[in-house]
């Protein structure tokens, strides 16, 4: 499953990184949240930085595309086994999609 996971979240990570995208990606294992406004969320305090308009573009830009991710970034997703590669690469596409959008 981190593996899977790392396939899914390690273009994203690399790509908002590469471009200063104002977002971070925390996992443990298969379960991860998206930040958007924040570069770095380590405490409840980083959680007031968060850019809930630009989440709310992000969450139906996915939806649009059939991706149900968590409808607030206080929430977290996770990969389980029935995910398969081919719905992996969708996300990656789409999330990367996404960011290349608005950077």
């Amino acid at each position: 499953l981190q593996e899977k996971t790392d396939t899914l979240l390690d273009p994203v990570r690399d790509y908002i990184q590469e471009k200063g995208i104002p977002a971070t990606i925390n996992q443990m294992g298969s379960f991860f949240t998206l930040f958007l406004g924040p570069t770095k969320v380590s405490c409840q305090a980083d959680l007031q930085h968060l850019d809930k308009a630009r989440y709310i573009q992000l969450y139906h830009h996915l939806f649009a595309r059939g991706i149900y991710f968590s409808p607030s970034q206080q929430e977290g997703c996770f990969l389980s086994l029935a995910h398969q590669e081919e719905s992996i690469q969708k996300t990656t596409e789409a999330l990367l999609e996404f960011f290349y959008a608005i950077s």
